[in-house]
């Protein structure tokens, strides 16, 4: 196990890192646990109320009992509404706006494009005052629709502004929208290149089939927002049919993203397999490996994939991860690969595989387990790495480490190394640990982060001292 490091060692430590203006790694050491956040959230409140912020440090307001709060949206709207009025060529609006605010503010704004507004409701009955004093509105984001109406008004919304128009619609939180605001966007269908809507509801994922027209996105995002409760593919299969037929018919996608969704592979598996897909980011969950051999086979057909996120359920099968590795060793183009859950039986050979056939590769996660000094000399061949997560079960020594940081090249400047799983009968003692971070920041200006793997009891300990 790793010593326990005195406080007053602990506080010079995240003194260095305030001097040398390191903040991200005073940041890391915040969050790492109860013995350094002291020292380091001391030193970054230091640092802020620094400079000018000083004559807020102890400014006498903040004591006094009765004061009036402040009032955030309030604040918000009345600048928004100042700066519209002095500045008529802004194209963008975003904030906590209420229906106030943006009645007496889109009226001024002829050149507006962009608008984004926490709460949804907020711009209902607003559609008449865009298609009348905004014709170049083309964008529209909001965090939450809420209210009995919200799918209607919401509709209301998208027909109401001007048709074909709209090129993208974003949806950040829980909505109630669906059975009647999908079907309107097919109104911009023509148009409409990003769609973008998380957290839907278990009831309203049979709705998504209803905007069926709109074939010309480039960008697609969806998620439930519990996770992945409706399996389309098995229980409302006819929606699950029109869906695949309409992704095969989005000839313009570039980037998708399919979360909490278990359907999702299946569902991709028709659409990557047409000759027509010219992916370049694709981010998926809940793939099983034991029952997704026709979608790696699929997925390997995505020469031009440069981005690639993966979760899901592991196998224990060595063919299943074979089948893996042997279909993601085809996409020579990624930069970016990412594989939690899904990695997690993966060895020491599925590593270096994906290394020696991905020489492109600027970011890589992986899980794992019994991983030794043994992939080091095929990950320094990575000659572009700048990051490189290890969530797996590790068993590293200092002199490997040191040795695969020593071999790196002018293009991993900047590397990072996470090794986030060590192995407790591995440990490497905290000194050594600064030797790997001085090696890295003076070979590269990188940075290491180090963690042991905790077992169950330490789990319970950690638990009870919290309880306290």
């Amino acid at each position: 196990m790793a010593a326990v490091l005195p406080d007053d060692l602990l506080h010079m430590i995240c003194g260095c890192l305030a001097e040398q203006k390191d903040f991200r790694s005073l940041y890391q050491c915040a969050r790492s646990g109860k013995q350094l956040a002291v020292p380091a959230l001391a030193c970054l409140y230091r640092r802020f109320f620094a400079g000018d912020m000083q004559q807020f440090k102890n400014d006498p307001t903040f004591r006094k009992s009765g004061t009036s709060r402040f009032d955030g949206p309030a604040t918000t709207s009345s600048i928004a509404l100042f700066l519209t009025q002095h500045t008529p060529m802004l194209e963008k609006l975003k904030g906590n706006l209420n229906k106030e605010i943006l009645d007496r503010c889109l009226p001024l704004m002829p050149h507006l494009q962009r608008l984004r507004v926490y709460e949804g409701h907020e711009l209902a009955g607003t559609e008449q005052l865009i298609r009348k004093h905004c014709p170049e509105f083309i964008k529209i984001g909001f965090y939450g629709w809420s209210g009995a109406n919200a799918d209607m008004e919401c509709a209301s919304f998208l027909s109401g502004i001007r048709p074909q128009t709209l090129q993208s619609f974003q949806v950040f939180g829980t909505t109630a929208i669906g059975a009647e605001s999908f079907p309107a966007l097919n109104l911009h269908s023509d148009t409409l290149k990003t769609l973008k809507v998380v957290a839907i509801g278990p009831n309203e994922m049979q709705h998504l089939s209803k905007f069926k027209d709109c074939t010309n996105i480039e960008k697609l995002k969806i998620s439930e927002n519990h996770r992945g409760t409706q399996d389309l593919e098995h229980r409302q299969n006819d929606v699950f049919e029109e869906m695949v037929e309409w992704l095969c018919q989005c000839k313009a996608l570039i980037t998708v993203s399919l979360v909490n969704f278990i359907s999702g592979p299946a569902l991709l598996t028709p659409f990557l397999r047409t000759h027509d897909t010219k992916l370049t980011s694709l981010e998926l969950d809940h793939v099983q490996l034991s029952e997704s051999s026709k979608f790696h086979s699929a997925l390997s057909l995505q020469k031009q994939l440069k981005s690639l996120s993966m979760g899901g359920e592991e196998s224990e099968s060595v063919r299943d991860n074979d089948a893996l590795v042997e279909s993601l060793s085809k996409l020579v183009q990624l930069t970016n690969l990412r594989l939690t859950q899904v990695s997690a039986s993966f060895t020491e050979h599925h590593i270096r595989t994906l290394a020696q056939n991905l020489p492109n590769l600027e970011t890589f996660e992986t899980w794992g387990f019994h991983i030794t000094n043994g992939i080091w000399p095929d990950i320094a061949k990575l000659a572009r790495l700048k990051t490189l997560d290890l969530n797996a079960d590790t068993r590293f020594t200092t002199n490997g480490i040191l040795d695969f940081v020593y071999s790196l090249g002018s293009g991993n400047h900047g590397f990072t190394l996470n090794v986030m799983m060590q192995d407790t009968d591995h440990d490497i003692p905290e000194m050594e640990q600064e030797m790997i971070r001085t090696a890295l920041a003076s070979q590269l200006e990188g940075k290491f982060f180090f963690l042991l793997v905790r077992g169950p009891e330490e789990d319970g300990q950690y638990s009870s001292e919290d309880s306290d």
